[in-house]
């Protein structure tokens, strides 16, 4: 080193510091080296996440999964030797394969094994350390990450002082680290830990996880987030007797979980504190309904079911029947609010068998969800609703009943309540977004509702809810030209709705929204068709409603026999519901818009007189329809004209009190054809200002197909 500075030299020197200790020659050298001369220290971390993905990649030449890859990472804090003795120690196993072209492992972290390499490297740092630091060490093992001092010393059975020399050997050796709190620690490798606890036989395993859990009621561990680890020190125990006293620890891990909305690890508490209970304890039937119910926010609907169904039975064993049904009428509701499973159906029977001869809003709630999937839905369209007196009675109660539902959070299984007019529906729902949208035709209103309201869903684990209620909003800022916002909505619920598999109820509601952008774009519908094309065949139980917009998007597209194959299906629906049916109005408009395209009047007669009476008369109002509009466009294929003027003023009356601006302008668009239809008897000054007036909304909104429309008609005009 003397000399170096003289020459143009690069020396470079690498050491493990785990090994460096005070009495090393190294430790002296270095301290000598820096009065000759300069010299840099570079310490080598691991590699950060990105980077054991590129090594692992490159070693593998696959992809590599982007959980193995976080669960690797985790494992050896990104030390590349332990990265790649892990990763080939794991395919030689055959723990880790190829399928469709990339790595996958079909076993948990723990299940895995530590290679023999890694666990000679870290048998070797361990046997340089003292008896008693080696079993603070084991004893730590034992925890699922970090620890307390005081609890793996006592479970280790050292004094203070012992314990405190123990752990400055295992940072010295760097196979511990410290934290923010100078009382916790834990391992540098996740590996370190797997191996010094795979060297315990089983029988000491559990007894460690025994000595941990009394370890941890001693020093008050059960609290903040460490209140789950004493109660899986107590269920990794249960095999020695006495594990019973856990279970306090576990319902009150359950009750952090749920506070935090985690609620699979709820279900896993109450999973535990089940285990650990006597069979015959009363305690069971109520740890067994929240976990029914835990499992349900969890989306495992058919486990939901099966846990909830039981612990109703247990409960109507010990708290008597009105208990059970009160309990599968939340089970129910969380079911079907969660993942819209319509399993929920089967436990809304099952709790009807309990309530007996109750009318009260248990009962309630219970019959909405086993009326509309037993009793009440026509048999080929699931949206379309039938009269049956328990359907009736069902409505009034939950209606009666809807402030202290909203106040509890509970969904409201709202197609199942009937309104005689939209009037009635504001007065008795008007907090409600679904009703505000669908029967009251108040998007505003409603989309400030269920953007409020979904985020709450979300929270408590209710996605199929949330779903719903975000498709709501988004149809209705599509309904009042919002179309960016439509589509952040949107997005939003196709999200949630993948997660819990997309069921059909939801799909449709995702598809109505999509459709409902398609007509304010009046053009894509090319993209609808093949959708349409492959449910008919692979589907016969389509949505009706969906049966009448593929007539409208047909329509569209010129395809005459295609739209009336669909208005065929869709007649014998519109002459039987009454129009309390939220898909009802939709489902009129849109043969109607159909029959307005292809300028035809089939079924004219038949269309009115149920439009007039299930629709206009209540004053019923969805999303993207108007039932002045329809009607306005059926007097003008009739050859009504000064009626169908009077419905086109009375339409644009209406949409611009509910701010529907796209359907406002395509209502002057409609009333200006219908002057070119008419030939030369058509009034083509009016026709002309009406085409100006729909122009500028065309353009603002961005409804590019209804503009190139819009030109054409005026182009035709002019020629005259």
């Amino acid at each position: 080193a003397r000399f170096a500075s003289r020459g143009r030299l690069l020396l470079v020197g690498a050491y493990r510091d785990v090994e460096l200790d005070r009495q090393h020659p190294l430790a002296e050298a270095l301290g000598a080296l820096h009065r000759e001369t300069e010299y840099e220290r570079i310490a080598l971390h691991g590699l950060a996440e990105s980077e054991v993905s590129e090594l692992l990649q490159a070693i593998a030449a696959h992809e590599v999964p982007e959980a193995l890859v976080h669960a690797l990472y985790a494992e050896t804090d990104g030390n590349p030797f332990f990265l790649r003795e892990v990763l080939l120690h794991l395919v030689e196993d055959h723990k880790l394969y190829r399928a469709e072209g990339r790595w996958t492992s079909d076993y948990s972290v723990d299940e895995l094994g530590i290679p023999e390499g890694v666990r000679e490297v870290i048998g070797r740092r361990l046997s340089r350390l003292s008896e008693e630091a080696n079993r603070l060490l084991s004893a730590a093992s034992g925890c699922a990450g970090e620890f307390h001092l005081d609890v793996a010393s006592g479970a280790a059975g050292l004094e203070e002082n012992a314990a405190l020399d123990a752990l400055d050997e295992a940072l010295e050796a760097q196979l511990l680290r410290a934290t923010s709190d100078p009382e916790i620690y834990d391992f540098t490798h996740a590996l370190i830990r797997h191996t010094l606890y795979g060297e315990l036989s089983p029988a000491r395993q559990v007894r460690l996880h025994r000595r941990l859990a009394e370890e941890m009621e001693r020093v008050d561990y059960d609290r903040g987030e460490y209140v789950g680890e004493i109660a899986t020190q107590w269920h990794r125990s249960s095999a020695i007797p006495g594990a019973e006293r856990g279970v306090p620890h576990c319902v009150a891990a359950a009750d952090a979980a749920e506070k935090a909305a985690a609620h699979e690890a709820a279900a896993s508490f109450l999973g535990m504190a089940l285990d650990l209970l006597p069979k015959a304890d009363a305690r069971r039937a109520r740890l067994l309904a929240r976990r029914g119910l835990a499992l349900a926010r969890s989306l495992v609907p058919e486990e939901a079911v099966r846990v909830a169904s039981e612990a109703g039975e247990l409960l109507a064993a010990s708290e008597g029947s009105d208990a059970a049904a009160d309990y599968l009428a939340d089970a129910a509701t969380e079911v079907y609010g969660s993942s819209y499973d319509r399993r929920a159906s089967a436990l809304a029977e099952q709790g009807l068998r309990h309530a007996g001869g109750r009318r009260d809003l248990t009962w309630a709630r219970l019959a909405a969800y086993y009326v509309d999937r037993h009793l009440a839905s026509d048999s080929d369209s699931p949206d379309i609703h039938l009269d049956v007196p328990e359907r009736f009675e069902a409505s009034r109660i939950l209606l009666a009943n809807l402030p202290s539902l909203i106040e509890r959070g509970l969904w409201v299984p709202l197609p199942a309540t009937t309104f005689e007019s939209r009037a009635d529906a504001i007065e008795r729902a008007g907090s409600v977004a679904m009703v505000m949208a669908y029967w009251a035709g108040e998007y505003v209103r409603s989309s400030v509702l269920a953007n409020e309201r979904a985020a709450d869903y979300v929270k408590r684990g209710r996605l199929g809810a949330a779903v719903t209620l975000l498709v709501v909003e988004a149809r209705c800022q599509s309904a009042l030209g919002n179309l960016a916002a439509s589509r952040e909505a949107l997005a939003r619920a196709t999200e949630l709705a993948e997660r819990i598999g997309t069921p059909l109820l939801l799909a449709a509601g995702l598809q109505a929204a999509q459709f409902e952008h398609m007509g304010i774009q009046g053009e894509g519908y090319r993209l609808f068709l093949p959708v349409i094309d492959r449910l008919l065949v692979a589907d016969a139980r389509w949505f009706r409603s969906r049966w009448a917009s593929a007539a409208a998007a047909y329509a569209h597209e010129r395809r005459v026999e295609d739209a009336l194959r669909m208005i065929d299906r869709v007649l014998p629906t519109i002459k039987r519901p009454t129009g309390w049916s939220p898909n009802y109005p939709a489902l009129l408009f849109w043969v109607i818009e159909a029959l307005w395209f292809l300028g035809r009047s089939d079924h004219a007669n038949l269309l009115e007189r149920n439009l007039r009476e299930k629709t206009l008369a209540p004053d019923f109002r969805h999303p993207h329809t108007d039932a002045r509009l329809a009607l306005a466009r059926l007097c003008a294929l009739t050859g009504r004209v000064e009626e169908a003027r009077e419905w086109f003023d009375k339409a644009r009356r209406v949409l611009d009190e509910q701010g529907a601006r796209p359907l406002r302008a395509i209502t002057d668009f409609d009333e200006a054809w219908m002057e070119l239809r008419r030939g030369r008897d058509g009034d083509r000054t009016r026709a002309l200002a009406l085409l100006d007036a729909a122009r500028g909304p065309f353009e603002s909104i961005g409804m590019p197909g209804w503009l190139r429309r819009a030109d054409e008609l005026r182009q035709q005009l002019e020629r005259r």
